[in-house]
This record gives structure tokens, sequence and C-alpha cells, in this order.
């Protein structure tokens, strides 16, 4: 009994041994399936995701349309439309948005190229900004702002007819106070360690809303915008995170940047020249 129940016994341990290798078959398919299945659903997401991200692109040019009839300003003013397409290319300043959006959007010359492409086509070779003339000063601005701020996000809100043939653009910014941020903007306060103790740490990793505008000079004869004038208001959410105006002047003090976002360059930042000059961020 005992010599004939072992063949049994095999038989039946071969074919649970079986039985658990199917099993275990089966599972890794079904993880493989699986993990096919999260591919295709998150390719599906990030088209979706490029997809509202372009849809949002052309809600703001139509609500800025629809702000423009409501004016009785006729939607096909040049200078209307180039401030709207200049709010579109730098809205993230000198930085590309996700390289998905930017494929789909500027497919071809680099986003730099595209820049200077606009500034050129667009204004006077002598345009006035915050700290000189010329494409090269404008577009040098920029650069600073995404080095200061890496991941600035500047969004149009409202356009309105401003002073002698001026355009008024509403802006809300949002900032986050990065280790850039705070290196290259306020290199004082991350270099005395009291202050950054007190100050720097508390700043880091803040996220700011900041109200601001944009101001558009344009000239009618040569149907090109002469100067740009920007300001963004850093003082107030500053002053609410810090507590008092001690704290603020404290953080402001020596700093690459001033309360109404003009930034101060020394001679390591700048291009040329060898005072310090002031831009606005």
């Amino acid at each position: 009994m005992e010599s004939s129940g072992v063949p049994a016994i095999q038989k039946f341990s071969e074919a649970q041994a079986l039985s658990e290798r199917a099993l275990q078959l089966r599972r890794a398919r079904g993880r493989r399936n699986m993990a096919r299945y999260r591919e295709r659903f998150q390719a599906r997401e990030d088209a979706l995701v490029a997809s509202v991200q372009l849809l949002n692109e052309d809600i703001k040019k139509l609500e800025i349309q629809r702000r423009l009839v409501a004016s009785n300003i006729p939607t096909n003013t040049t200078c209307w439309n180039i401030v709207a397409e200049y709010f579109r290319l730098f809205r993230y300043a000198h930085k590309s948005p996700n390289k998905l959006f930017v494929d789909q959007v500027c497919p071809g010359p680099s986003r730099s190229d595209i820049h200077r492409q606009f500034i050129q086509s667009t204004m006077t070779a002598d345009v006035i900004g915050q700290t000189g003339c010329g494409t090269d000063a404008i577009l040098e601005d920029y650069r600073l702002v995404s080095l200061y701020q890496p991941d600035l996000d500047c969004r149009l809100v409202n356009l309105e007819n401003g002073f002698e043939e001026s355009i008024v653009a509403s802006t809300r910014v949002n900032i986050t106070i990065s280790t850039s941020t705070l290196q290259f903007a306020f290199p004082r306060l991350v270099n005395d360690p009291v202050k950054w103790k007190a100050l720097g740490e508390k700043l880091l990793g803040q996220k700011f809303l900041l109200c601001g505008s944009v101001v558009f000079k344009w000239d009618t004869d040569r149907q090109r915008i002469v100067s740009v004038h920007m300001q963004a208001d850093m003082l107030t959410p500053m002053l609410q995170l810090l507590g008092n105006l001690e704290n603020v002047a404290s953080v402001f003090d020596n700093a690459m940047v001033t309360p109404d976002c003009s930034l101060v360059l020394d001679d390591v930042l700048h291009i040329s020249g060898d005072e310090k000059n002031e831009r606005t961020l």
C-alpha cells in the first residue's frame, strides 16, 4: 500500500506544481497587461493635458476678444493682437513650458529665436525697456527673470486703453521662492547665517501670487511698440509672510530685486556696463 501510494503522491505534487506554475504565468500576464494598460492610459492622459493647455490658450484669446468687443475696440487692431501674443510667448519669461506643449505650439525654431523674432517684428529697433533700448536689452531682462524665477508664470488678466496711445495690461504672476531665487536674487540673505536662519528658511519654497501690470506705448505711424514698462507687487505677500516691514527691509537689503520687482544687476550678472542697473521682473 505504501509503495503504491508513492506514485500517487508524486503525481499529485507534480500536478500541484503545474497548477502553481500556471497560476504564476497567469499573474505575470496580468501584470504585463496591467502595465500596458497603464502606459496607454498615461499616454492618453498626457495627450489630454496638452489638449487642455491648448484649449486654455484659445479661451484666453477669445476672452480678450470678448473684452475688446465689449469696449467697442476692433478685435483686428494690430496693437491689441501684438500685446496678446506677447503674453502668450513670454508667459514663462525666457523659459519654455513643458516640452510636449512647446512642440505642439512652437515647432521648429528654438524658443529664444521665436522671442527674438517676435520682438524684432513687433517693436521698434530702439524700443525702450527698463534699462536700455533694443531687442537684446529686453531679452536679457527675461533671461535674468528666468534665472531668478525658474517657475514664473505670468498670466494676462485684462487689457485696457491707457494714456497717450498706450495699452495697460493687468497681470497675475505666480512665483516660487526657490533655491535659485535666493541664491541669485537674495545672495546677501543666503550668505548671512543669522538672516538665513530667521528669514531665509521661512522664504524657501513659498509660493506668491503677485498683482502686476505692463504698459505698452504704441506708435501709430510705425505700427510698432516703442516702449514696455513692467512692475509687480512683491511687497504685499512678503509683508504678509514675514510679519513686519523691518523683516521685509532686511530681506531686500542689498538684494538683486526690489519690492516692486525691479532687478538690480551687478557686474557679475549683466552683459555690459560698469554701473549697477535696475530692471523689472
